[in-house]
């Protein structure tokens, strides 16, 4: 019950950001949901074959019932969203990606 609940609201989410004219299956936006993990990244076909971008990521820490908040740094890795590392839910995740103050997210 839990992963379709957050899969319908990142869907939905994502579905809210697509331009005017865009139909979802053009959308090179995508996202995945496992271990606790949701992940929602872009892929773009290169010249080599397809590249995955990733956008944001947040990890569900059950046992304190909040979501720890990345973002991908520098160097490519996984860091942690210091202006607002945890989350109490999904939803405030989605709001705070969406918003994205410091361009960390969707550029």
């Amino acid at each position: 019950m839990e992963i379709d609940l957050i899969t319908k609201l990142v869907q939905d989410y994502l579905d809210s950001r697509l331009l005017p004219n865009e139909k979802k299956e053009d959308s090179p936006v995508y996202f995945s949901y496992e271990n606790q993990t949701l992940e929602i990244y872009t892929i773009y076909d290169i010249d080599i074959g397809e590249m995955k971008f990733p956008i944001a990521k947040a990890k569900r820490i059950k046992s304190r019932g909040i979501w720890k908040v990345y973002c991908m740094g520098r160097y490519m890795k996984w860091t942690p969203y210091n202006q607002q590392p945890e989350v109490k839910d999904i939803y405030e995740f989605l709001k705070l990606i969406d918003e994205d103050e410091h361009s960390l997210f969707w550029g």
